[in-house]
């Protein structure tokens, strides 16, 4: 399982401002379980507090008109957050920091279900895999 691409189809379906659209992804069909898909809407922000780069994200399941739900496809539920901080050490300032001063927070929460019932097997792979999509993409 761990060469299989977890996301198959992914569409933003409206965009409500320049931080917040609602997606509509359709999860590929794993073997054991049945196809899922996920709607939901998503939120970045990045805010500065004392020159320091902070950024949070959520996402949300929603329901909207141009992602109806349709059998045999299962609705998957998620509610996602992240917080991810930079600090400075050692009475450091943002112009005169070294690589030794920067530390950074991470909290990420997440709630999922995948409705219906899934092998606990798939599911341990499937968050331990996107866990790690998820915050590779803010670390690299």
């Amino acid at each position: 399982m761990s060469c299989v691409k977890t996301f198959g189809i992914h569409h933003r379906l409206m965009s409500m401002s320049n931080d917040t659209f609602i997606v509509y992804e359709l999860l590929n069909k794993h073997w054991a379980a049945a196809q899922r898909n996920i709607c939901f809407w998503s939120h970045i922000r990045n805010f500065d507090s004392n020159g320091i780069s902070s950024w949070i994200a959520v996402n949300y399941s929603t329901e909207h008109e141009q992602a109806p739900i349709i059998s045999p496809v299962i609705r998957a539920k998620i509610n996602i957050a992240l917080i991810g901080r930079t600090k400075l050490e050692n009475n450091a300032t943002k112009s005169s920091c070294s690589r030794e001063d920067l530390t950074c927070e991470v909290t990420y929460v997440a709630f999922v279900n995948p409705g219906g019932s899934a092998p606990v097997v798939i599911l341990r792979k499937l968050f331990e895999k996107e866990y790690a999509n998820f915050v590779s993409k803010w670390i690299y």
